[in-house]
C-alpha cells in the first residue's frame, strides 16, 4: 500500500495539467490477455481474461475489459465486463480504474515494458479490501 501516497501525490499533479505534457504517454493503445491473483481475502481468486485500450487521448486512456474470476476454494466462477479509464503518469507506468460491476472501481497501477505490463491491484481501500497482482501481454493492435 505504500505506492498508493506516492502515486496519489503524481496523479494530482500530473491532472493540473492538459495534454502530453503531464508525464508522458505509456504505449498501451491495443487488445491486452490479462492474468491476476486475488492475494487478499484468502482463499483469493484467480483472474483471466482481456481488455482493449481504445483511446489514447495524451496521457488519459480507456477501453473495455472482460474477466473471469475463478475462486480459488470453488465456488461460482463470475464474469466481470465494463469499462476502464486511465492515465500515463510516466513513459513507463500507468493508473487505470476499471468500472467491473455494481459501481465499484478496481484501481490498476502497473509498469509497462514493451507489450507487457505488470502491477497491483486493489477495489476501495483499507486493510480488508480486495487486492492482488496482475500482468499482461499485447496481443493485437
Amino acid at each position: 500500500m505504500l505506492f498508493v501516497v506516492p502515486l496519489a501525490l503524481t496523479l494530482a499533479a500530473c491532472a493540473k495539467n492538459q495534454g502530453p505534457d503531464c508525464g508522458g504517454t505509456a504505449p498501451v493503445a491495443g487488445t491486452w490477455d490479462y492474468h491476476g491473483v486475488q492475494n487478499t481475502p484468502a482463499p483469493g481468486s484467480t483472474l483471466t481474461g482481456s481488455f482493449n485500450v481504445s483511446t489514447v487521448d495524451g496521457c488519459d486512456f480507456s477501453g473495455s475489459m472482460a474477466l473471469t474470476d475463478t475462486p480459488n476454494g470453488g465456488g461460482a466462477v463470475t464474469a466481470l465486463t465494463g469499462p476502464f479509464f486511465g492515465i500515463a503518469v510516466s513513459p513507463a507506468v500507468i493508473n487505470f480504474d476499471a468500472q467491473l460491476g455494481a459501481g465499484t472501481a478496481r484501481t490498476h497501477v502497473a509498469e509497462v515494458f514493451g507489450d507487457s505490463m505488470a502491477g497491483q491491484w486493489v477495489i476501495g481501500s483499507g486493510a480488508s479490501s480486495p487486492r492482488g497482482t496482475f500482468w499482461a501481454r499485447r496481443t493485437g493492435p
